[in-house]
């Protein structure tokens, strides 16, 4: 049980799966979680500015552990509240356009001691406004991070932080669609 383990996962997150190419009246799963965790991709859809690449659950993934991550490290919520609410953009952590935004709001952090630079390179790697350009958290650069190997002094990131997920060869399934019950 996570309650008795002496290193419990911190990133159990469920890889969310979508079906981005169906209409949303066919769509199979609805998206769940806290919006202000999802990745841009999700909050912003295919019309989006940033969709670029077909849809991988293992980078949106790794976008909510970054958020999940920055909101642990500075203990607060990222989410732009004051924003619109019409506007989606306001879920996107500070409502940061784009990723130089991003880097230097990170940066101010680090210099007023609130973030250490492996934690800033790291939040780098994993919370990209790009899909194309996020790194999956069962990448090498990813597990064998700083971070986790100085700061948290975690020798074993899949072991201890991903659980047993990580080490099995886990293979994207083909979306399902449910069938449609017949009528007479």
């Amino acid at each position: 049980s996570l309650l008795h383990a002496p290193h419990p996962p911190l990133a159990a997150l469920g890889t969310l799966l979508i079906v981005l190419s169906l209409p949303a009246q066919e769509q199979e799963m609805p998206l769940a979680g806290t919006p202000s965790f999802w990745a841009p991709e999700l909050i912003l859809g295919v019309e989006g500015p940033v969709h670029e690449v077909a849809f991988d659950p293992f980078k949106t993934d790794a976008y909510s552990f970054g958020v999940t991550l920055l909101l642990m490290l500075l203990g607060e919520d990222c989410a732009d509240v004051q924003a619109d609410d019409d506007d989606c953009t306001w879920m996107i952590p500070r409502s940061w356009q784009n990723d130089d935004q991003r880097t230097a709001e990170l940066t101010q952090q680090v210099q007023r001691g609130r973030l250490s630079p492996e934690a800033l390179d790291l939040l780098e790697k994993v919370m990209t406004l790009r899909q194309s350009k996020r790194s999956r958290l069962a990448n090498p650069e990813i597990r064998q991070h700083d971070f986790f190997l100085k700061a948290l002094n975690c020798q074993d990131l899949a072991a201890h932080l991903l659980g047993e997920a990580s080490r099995r060869s886990i293979s994207v399934p083909s979306p399902v669609r449910r069938s449609q019950p017949s009528h007479p």
